[in-house]
């Protein structure tokens, strides 16, 4: 057994060790985890009739600056906790990038590691495409379908698309992350460029674009000629020398930006966006504290009076955003009279007089509809966190962000309110009440008291009452009950059940019913609530006066109780006068007198 035992010690450092050496050449079937690394010694590439299929765990390390072309099908699937990493064996020579070329073929790339890619060789930039995509490239595959997921792009440097280039394809790029990408001077799109050409209808989204810098366009996202869709995306201090601090795009007639945080950015011009002969929508999306050296420090408009179109701007923030030149707009430059977008739902710092260049002023004649101008009462921006906030909800105050139900009624949010303005919106809750059993000391003849559990985000309740569990035979209906968790319901018939529910209530929500509740008032004979020749109560000088006939001989007691249905007082009580204290004054209460066998209960105002 000792022998075995040792044998196996042995073999420990062998498997550890164990690496797969990857000659130059072509390159198919199943890299698995026990060849991994896979050490990569020249230029591979998968034939046009190949597939190589990479197991989760797997690292792809390159042992100098070459190229990984896929002409045929590439599937590298990872998982959350087992991702496949692609990198430079020496992260001082690099490796040149995974490249699909003229492919036809489906491939999947989903929770990849790309970093330390490089076009650049001897700082002297290639022939495109050779110059773009340092980590991945897709080029004229129009008819490909090639799927990017859950993959990171860190520390890759490229003269054009350092993270990831498109050409051509319609690329679907999702929850990936972009981080410290860089291009040089001159050089384009440090996180993703997507460019031209008829199939090109990229789509970016659940995104993350953070500390990617340019040396000329788009710190973040850069597309040229094509449609892209960029949603629910997020762009924090991403930079560029020139145009564009977190998006470029530029000529297109169809592009969308929605649901998008775009904040702390910068550039020369357009920290937040930039638009050149482009024109599209840019919804719902949050465009915040972005700097310029120049103009427009969160929007910047050129040209974009576009065959005959004009960009969308609906339900944005455009705030906290500044501008060198303050001619130029801190929040949008409109730089021609060719630029005369239309806004709409938007909360844009200053209102018009947020605007700069020479399209704005009295040279503006796009639309300006619903737009507001207030603080949106972000929740941290300090520490980038944009959501707008409501401390005291639901109660409507200063401490309610201008932007909440301030969009375009006609879309909701998934709490059911109106459409809030910007990227994140306020999620307004609103629990739903739970009955509780009926307390017997407060059940008589003709009342009852409901009682239920207080709901977060309520302004108050609606209770019914029904002669059935489905509710068609109401007695009470919408009783409005402000800002109290318990309520009599009177003038009922004795010895009758009754079903009773609830649904708490704000400005914005009503939730769905609570659970149903049965209770039985009391039998007709058992209570004698009118003969007054027995029992008198009343209350005056904060004071409860019993008057018992003086032919009843035998003693009974009260119960006096709050409408929390808490116990103020109890004591005997006699034929005669009685004086009770409740010890509370200004406040309704309910006076339980037990007497012969009998019960008597009244509700009083204390005063």
């Amino acid at each position: 057994m000792k022998k075995y035992l040792l044998l196996l010690i042995l073999m420990v450092p062998m498997i550890i060790s164990a690496q797969t050496q990857v000659p130059p050449g072509p390159v198919s079937g199943t890299w698995d985890l026990a060849g991994s690394p896979y050490m990569v010694n020249g230029e591979i590439y998968i034939d046009e009739t190949a597939t190589l299929e990479i197991e989760p765990g797997v690292e792809v390390r390159f042992k100098g600056w070459y190229k990984f072309i896929v002409n045929g099908s590439l599937r590298a699937v990872g998982t959350a906790t087992d991702s496949i990493l692609f990198t430079a064996d020496d992260t001082t020579n690099r490796w040149h990038g995974l490249k699909f070329l003229n492919t036809v073929e489906t491939s999947y790339i989903d929770y990849c590691i790309f970093e330390y890619g490089l076009t650049i060789l001897d700082n002297q930039p290639q022939s495109f495409p050779d110059n773009a995509g340092a980590g991945i490239l897709i080029y004229d595959s129009p008819l490909a379908l090639i799927t990017v997921k859950h993959s990171y792009f860190f520390n890759n440097l490229a003269y054009l698309a350092a993270g990831i280039g498109s050409y051509n394809n319609n690329t679907l790029i999702d929850s990936c992350k972009f981080i410290g990408n860089n291009t040089p001077a001159g050089g384009n799109g440090a996180g993703i460029y997507v460019m031209g050409g008829s199939y090109s209808s990229p789509m970016i989204k659940n995104c993350e674009f953070r500390n990617n810098s340019s040396g000329h366009r788009a710190g973040g996202v850069m597309s040229w000629a094509c449609r892209p869709v960029i949603s629910k995306s997020v762009f924090i201090n991403n930079s560029c020398s020139q145009v564009g601090g977190a998006i470029f795009i530029g000529v297109t007639t169809d592009f969308t930006i929605s649901d998008c945080q775009i904040v702390n950015n910068t550039a020369m011009h357009g920290g937040g966006i930039y638009l050149s002969e482009a024109t599209g929508d840019c919804i719902n999306n949050t465009i915040a504290c972005n700097t310029v050296s120049n103009s427009g420090g969160g929007i910047y408009f050129y040209e974009t009076t576009y065959q005959g179109l004009v960009p969308l701007l609906k339900n944005n923030i455009i705030y906290f955003n500044t501008a060198s030149n303050n001619q130029g707009g801190h929040q949008v430059c409109l730089t021609t009279m060719n630029d005369d977008p239309d806004f709409h739902y938007c909360n844009i710092q200053g209102g018009l007089d947020g605007f700069g260049g020479i399209g704005s002023g009295t040279n503006f004649s796009g639309d300006y509809e619903n737009c507001i101008d207030g603080d949106p009462l972000f929740a941290d921006p300090v520490n980038h966190d944009y959501n707008i906030t409501w401390e005291n909800y639901p109660w409507v105050d200063t401490t309610k962000s201008p932007c909440i139900d301030s969009g375009n009624s006609m879309f909701p949010d998934p709490d059911g309110t109106i459409i809030d303005i910007g990227a994140n919106y306020f999620h307004q809750q609103l629990d739903i009440p739970v009955m509780k059993p009926p307390d017997t000391n407060f059940i008589g003849q003709d009342h009852f008291l409901a009682e239920w559990t207080n709901c977060f985000g309520a302004l108050g309740y609606y209770l019914d009452v029904a002669l059935d569990d489905a509710f068609a035979n109401m007695v009470y209906e919408n009783i409005q009950v402000n800002g109290d968790t318990v309520f009599l319901v009177e003038e009922l018939g004795c010895q009758t059940a009754y079903y009773y529910r609830v649904r708490s209530y704000n400005t914005a929500l009503t939730s769905p019913n609570s659970n149903n509740i049965l209770v039985v008032t009391d039998d007709c004979v058992s209570v004698n609530e009118n003969n007054i020749d027995e029992l008198e109560i009343f209350s005056s000088q904060n004071r409860i006066y019993i008057k018992i006939n003086e032919n009843l001989s035998s003693s009974g007691s009260i119960l006096v109780y709050n409408t929390a249905g808490q116990l103020l007082t109890q004591q005997q009580i006699h034929s005669g006068s009685n004086t009770i204290d409740p010890k509370v004054t200004d406040q309704i209460i309910f006076a339980k007198v037990i007497l012969e066998g009998k019960f008597y209960q009244q509700k009083l105002l204390v005063k």
